[in-house]
């Protein structure tokens, strides 16, 4: 999964039309990244609060909004922010919590993904490391 799929991925977890969050991990960590990412780029970047609060209501909507104002603000190249938002998908994985992320690139996690193929919206399936 590429990083911006992640991060998007990771900030789909409170969205309005995902399940509701009850493992306070996954809570705090997405609360985390989401202040992390507006902290280091937010000034510099009028646009992603915004869009990130629009991507939270409406992650399918949003998706491509959102997934072109990180790549204007190049989030992805962030190692801390990139590394968390992987760690709140194992932390999401862990609890149980289903991760749907739309648009180009992709993902979608349901369950368990241990052994499971992972699409990413282009390419061929990549199936992730055994844990």
């Amino acid at each position: 999964m590429d990083p911006t799929t992640a991060i998007l991925s990771a900030l789909s977890l409170a969205g309005a039309a995902a399940q509701p969050v009850a493992d306070e991990a996954v809570k705090d960590g997405y609360a985390s990244l989401k202040a992390l990412i507006l902290r280091r780029f937010g000034s510099t970047h009028p646009k992603l609060e915004q869009t990130l609060a629009d991507y939270e209501d409406d992650p399918e909507t949003y998706a491509k909004p959102a997934a072109k104002v990180l790549g204007e603000a190049d989030v992805a190249t962030d190692q801390e922010i990139v590394g968390r938002a992987f760690e709140l998908l194992r932390r999401a994985e862990g609890a149980g919590i289903s991760v749907t992320a739309s648009g180009e690139g992709s993902v979608a996690i349901g369950g368990s993904v241990s052994s499971s193929t992972i699409i990413t919206g282009g390419g061929q399936p990549k199936v992730p490391p055994a844990s």
